[in-house]
């Protein structure tokens, strides 16, 4: 049997880990997909009424870096988005500030042609497979980037939020957290107007 991402994540991850420390969000990535569809993670069991088949069913991860989960769910979001523009052709302009590759994917599959995607977010160490003629020159996409804030404003920005006052008014401004994994609940919650703003954390 050939090998897999998980099977050699899991016969090797520690070793490498020991050698070569990784973030925090990395190793959560990598604890997540060796455990999907594995006992660690529980399941449910499967029986035929008279007793004559039995199946155990393991819950999978969920995590968005996981080949096995990232697969079927890419496919049903990617119609769930499209579903919701006009005869389903896909999204004029698309914003990613995650930083998080599985989602600036995302937004580079969603777009019709001729369509404008800002990435405004960066995850160290993370980058995308960006093909020049598959996401560029064939359907004319204009991609673009940018930093949360001007350069010539993140000084002042910065003293601002050292503030004790100002951090006292902005976390009262915050309502609810959501790691990335969670998006889609986060999008809900904010959708339904009954919420401050809302930290979304793209390591988790």
């Amino acid at each position: 049997m050939s090998p897999t991402v998980q099977s050699i994540f899991q016969n090797h991850f520690d070793a490498y880990l020991e050698a070569h420390p990784q973030p925090l969000h990395k190793i959560k990535a990598a604890r997540a997909i060796m455990q999907c569809r594995t006992e660690a993670l529980g399941g449910h069991v499967q029986r035929c009424p008279h007793g004559h088949v039995e199946k155990i069913w393991y819950n999978s991860c969920k995590h968005p870096s996981c080949p096995k989960c990232s697969a079927l769910a890419s496919e049903r979001w990617l119609e769930k988005v499209k579903a919701l523009t006009h005869e389903g052709q896909g999204v004029d302009y698309c914003i990613d500030g995650s930083g998080h590759p599985f989602y600036q994917i995302k937004c580079l599959e969603a777009t019709v042609p001729y369509a404008k995607i800002n990435f405004c977010g960066h995850i160290p160490g993370q980058n995308i497979p960006l093909e020049n003629l598959k996401h560029v020159i064939d359907p004319g996409n204009a991609i673009m980037g940018q930093h949360d804030v001007n350069a010539r404003d993140r000084e002042t920005l910065v003293r601002m939020l050292c503030n004790p006052q100002v951090q006292k008014n902005i976390d009262a401004m915050v309502t609810h957290v959501f790691p990335m994994s969670k998006a889609g609940e986060a999008f809900e919650v904010q959708v339904s107007k009954k919420c401050g703003k809302i930290f979304m954390r793209p390591w988790e």
